[in-house]
């Protein structure tokens, strides 16, 4: 029997590289409490 990965091994996402990226030098621009907060904010939304 082949062994499969469970779809929650498997991340997600709508976004293409590009968006990503761009998602990722928003993020370093940000101070850290900033980040704690967005954190915060989009652990609300599980």
């Amino acid at each position: 029997m082949k062994n499969e990965k469970c779809v929650k091994d498997e991340p997600h996402s709508d976004f293409t590289k590009e968006e990503q990226q761009e998602f990722l030098k928003l993020l370093n621009r940000i101070t850290p409490e900033q980040r704690e907060a967005l954190k915060k904010v989009l652990k609300s939304f599980i």
